[in-house]
């Protein structure tokens, strides 16, 4: 047992036989010197459980991008879902996580280490008043789906050369950057590849369909950024988990695009997976036939709560209308708004989230969103 495990186990020991209080003002930050986390992959996703002082039941579901974290977190005697964004620090890979209830902010702050590529232990700090406990949490996901990121980046560095060249004050106007394309995919991998095959062509073929342009592959598409002939372009398509449960798969798409001379372009698109019979979800796969106006209805009167009157907003003729762009999420079907497809930039990319209850008698029987929600929950029932 290491240092940083005993302060742990006397933490929890003191909770129980001595008092509360004992651990109110522990934090990772008083064990720098004596702890060495191990060093993790540049991205991973873990879906973790395990519990604070032994007694609060925790999931976690944690996607880690570089140095950033974000996800959810499941209390299971509170029956509530939190979400996680955090960081991790380089020089101790200390990782700090930061969950927040909606409408109050942060509640809590998760302060710990892998000990091993499967175990997140350390220290969880109540928000208002610094009291801490001990948690420990273990990965549970199995060898059926293993997920990994790939990471594709094409630079073109032609431009930026041309122009080093030139006197001081020309070169000023000029990106002394190199234009570049990163990707970073999702992909599957089993001991069964007939199960994986299919699902990792879906995504990527979904980074680099539907363009102006015809692509015959993601290194094609990538490769693409060396054609350019203008300035500056910075383009970043990072792909994160939004469900992975019941053999559904929701793939969050992040495109930020910075462009030299104007503001960039940040947008998100949602893939949907059936994991059951390696297919692309639609709309029209979970829904009965002629849905659309009533889901438009629920889905405004959400919209409005939340963001004030459709005068402010620019939809066709001033009707209200859901765009294609969803999410299957545990809470409900999530639709996000590119940038400009209904406002200014300036307001965005706007989101509205449409709870299962609403929409239980468009729900079809026979498709992949009823199993998933009976799997979710057996008392489920059209």
């Amino acid at each position: 047992m290491n240092v940083y495990q005993g302060i742990l186990w006397f933490c929890i020991l003191s909770y129980f036989f001595f008092t509360s209080d004992t651990c109110k003002y522990f934090t990772t930050d008083m064990l720098h010197s004596s702890i060495e986390g191990k060093e993790m992959p540049k991205y991973f996703y873990k879906k973790m459980e395990g519990t604070i002082a032994g007694l609060d039941s925790i999931t976690i579901e944690l996607t880690k991008q570089d140095t950033l974290f974000f996800g959810k977190v499941y209390h299971k005697e509170q029956d509530k879902q939190l979400w996680i964004e955090g960081q991790l620090r380089r020089r101790t890979n200390e990782v700090i996580l930061y969950e927040s209830e909606e409408n109050i902010g942060i509640v809590g702050v998760y302060k710990g280490v892998f000990s091993s590529n499967e175990k997140l232990e350390g220290l969880w700090i109540r928000e208002s008043d610094n009291y801490a406990k001990a948690f420990s949490i273990n990965n549970i996901l199995g060898d059926d789906f293993k997920i990994q990121f790939s990471e594709f980046k094409k630079e073109n560095c032609k431009l930026r050369d041309l122009h080093k060249n030139l006197p001081k004050e020309e070169r000023f106007w000029y990106s002394d950057s190199c234009s570049y394309m990163n990707v970073v995919l999702i992909r599957f991998d089993s001991y069964d590849k007939s199960k994986t095959s299919k699902i990792n062509e879906l995504i990527e073929k979904s980074v680099y369909s539907g363009k102006r342009k015809t692509y015959n592959s993601l290194e094609e598409f990538v490769s693409s950024i060396q054609d350019l002939d203008r300035d500056y372009l910075g383009y970043d398509i990072i792909q994160r988990i939004i469900t992975f449960e019941n053999e559904i798969l929701a793939i969050e798409e992040m495109r930020d695009e910075k462009v030299d001379g104007v503001h960039g372009y940040l947008n998100f698109k949602f893939h949907n997976f059936d994991l059951r019979n390696n297919t692309i979800i639609e709309l029209d796969h979970i829904l009965i036939p002629k849905y659309r106006q009533q889901l438009n209805r629920i889905g405004e009167q959400i919209f409005i709560q939340k963001y004030g009157p459709l005068d402010e907003w620019k939809f066709d003729q001033g009707n209200f209308e859901l765009n294609n762009n969803f999410a299957i999420t545990e809470r409900g079907l999530l639709f996000i708004y590119y940038e400009y497809e209904i406002g200014t930039y300036s307001q965005g990319t706007p989101s509205v989230l449409i709870p299962f209850e609403e929409i239980s008698d468009l729900i079809d029987p026979n498709g992949p969103l009823n199993r998933f929600l009976q799997n979710q929950n057996p008392s489920h029932d059209q």
